[in-house]
């Protein structure tokens, strides 16, 4: 009972003398090194994280004081796998970086920058993944991670909008590793792009590689069906020039491209939901989008035609006259604040005027 206790409120090496206290025959049979390890792995089975945690600590006090390297990298790793499985991805990132920093020529050097870039990219940490993918894809020890490298940078500007950037670093994936399995991601992402820009004789020729390649991967089912859709010509014929492709963050695989005149599009498991509908009913040829902010429950978007929400529960847009005053107007920006409150900025006779809107009482205010 003690030795769980102890266990439980992360006091591995506690428990390891009343287990010799209570079992003395263990001394013979585990060292606190065998023991802690076996712990940690019982500990992830039984789902108590948090003792599992203190013992992989633990064994990484042990080994280091031992010198033994390759074995403390390799626990350090499995913490990381660990905190970033419950939920903690940038302590995972900060686990691998002692790696990183404490024994720069390991062999498994490259390996610990992808786990690494991975974690930072789960934390969406995605302005540490752009400066560390730019310093580690020249470092010749992770020339063996390099796929994984650029992809995560590809992602990462993904993630941001950083069109260009992304476009480089697939552009130089896709020439080196076109055959890597990481791969197929890149070419649906752009096959859906040529969809979604009405180029579908692009996007079959990029699903044709998609099948043939990589006949194994899980968007081929995705593939098929999408390819289903273009051939039985259900898919919208036209679309305007998309100008930004901007990732849902709430929203997992949803997506949101701006039109260069004719607003916006949603984009979600290949079905692509266009809005110009909406132009009709306001009664507008055309309309410029200038940004979009997120909140859990709706996607807020600044046009030249005034400031509009689209209402994730209804699917519905609203549009908003600023301060209760200005409806219509342009709206160069729109942000919202850790808070939830939504700020809106405008032009006023040639005045920059910037108006906040409590989202929770529905109250405007000016920022002077």
């Amino acid at each position: 009972m003690l030795e769980n206790f102890s266990l439980h409120v992360g006091r591995p090496f506690t428990a390891y003398h009343f287990a010799l206290y209570a079992r003395p025959e263990y001394e013979s049979q585990f060292s606190k090194l065998t023991y802690t390890h076996t712990e940690a792995l019982r500990m992830i089975e039984g789902r108590d994280y948090r003792a599992a945690i203190s013992c992989l600590k633990a064994g990484i006090e042990l080994v280091e004081a031992k010198g033994d390297a390759e074995r403390a990298i390799a626990l350090h790793f499995r913490l990381a796998e660990v905190l970033s499985d419950t939920g903690q991805p940038l302590l995972g990132a900060e686990e691998i970086k002692k790696v990183l920093v404490s024994d720069p020529k390991t062999s498994r050097y490259g390996e610990a920058v992808a786990k690494r870039l991975k974690y930072l990219y789960e934390a969406d940490q995605i302005a540490d993944i752009l400066e560390e993918v730019g310093q580690y894809r020249l470092d010749n020890r992770c020339q063996s991670y390099l796929p994984q490298i650029l992809y995560v940078g590809w992602a990462g500007h993904k993630r941001k909008g950083l069109l260009q950037g992304a476009h480089a670093l697939q552009e130089e994936f896709l020439g080196r590793f076109s055959r890597h399995p990481l791969a197929v991601d890149m070419y649906f992402d752009s096959a859906m792009m040529a969809v979604a820009t009405a180029d579908c004789d692009k996007a079959l020729r990029l699903f044709d590689i998609i099948e043939y390649r990589f006949p194994k991967s899980i968007l081929i089912k995705k593939v098929k069906k999408i390819r289903q859709q273009i051939q039985d010509t259900s898919l919208p014929k036209q679309f305007d020039k998309v100008v930004a492709r901007i990732k849902d963050p709430v929203l997992d695989g949803v997506e949101w491209l701006i039109h260069e005149k004719k607003f916006l599009a949603r984009v979600e498991d290949g079905q692509i939901r266009n809005f110009e509908e909406f132009l009709f009913v306001r009664g507008f040829a055309e309309i410029k989008v200038n940004n979009l902010a997120f909140t859990p429950g709706t996607v807020w978007v600044a046009t030249n035609k005034g400031g509009f929400c689209y209402e994730r529960k209804t699917r519905g847009w609203t549009e908003y006259a600023i301060n209760g005053e200005y409806f219509g107007m342009p709206v160069d920006s729109v942000s919202v604040a850790i808070g939830g409150a939504v700020t809106f900025r405008l032009g006023v006779n040639g005045e920059d005027k910037v108006y906040t809107l409590d989202t929770e009482r529905l109250r405007w205010s000016q920022r002077k």
